[in-house]
């Protein structure tokens, strides 16, 4: 099975930054590499089927003990963890899947998908 696709961690990383931003730095110019580590661990709890509660958690978590802002830990994530959840996943995963060569580019990859997520 493909590593986690650099895309998705990516698109969730510009939704961290977007709706989460607890280091204020959306309104700073240039690229912002800060939230890439903890999009990493999003994608896991998101490709593993984490609940919301648990998702929160982990960003609570990481507000008051990674960053020293304990005072965010009352926030409201709901507009985030839509946002998070809109993020196709598996268009991502089929994607990887596609560019390693481990799925064709055309045909019925979501079959495919399935079977290897069965297989687990």
């Amino acid at each position: 099975m493909p590593q986690p696709p650099r895309n998705a961690e990516r698109k969730i990383a510009e939704v961290l930054l977007t709706h989460w931003d607890p280091l204020r730095v959306r309104e700073t110019p240039g690229t912002h590499e800060e939230y890439l580590a903890h999009a990493h661990s999003v994608y896991g709890l998101l490709a593993r089927g984490a609940s919301s509660v648990q998702v929160s958690r982990y960003l609570h978590h990481v507000e008051s003990d990674e960053m020293h802002h304990p005072e965010l830990a009352t926030e409201d994530l709901t507009p985030l963890l839509t946002a998070l959840r809109a993020i196709d996943l598996d268009a991502c995963l089929v994607a990887a899947a596609v560019a390693t060569g481990e799925l064709p580019p055309h045909g019925a990859y979501r079959n495919d998908l399935q079977l290897r997520r069965s297989a687990r």
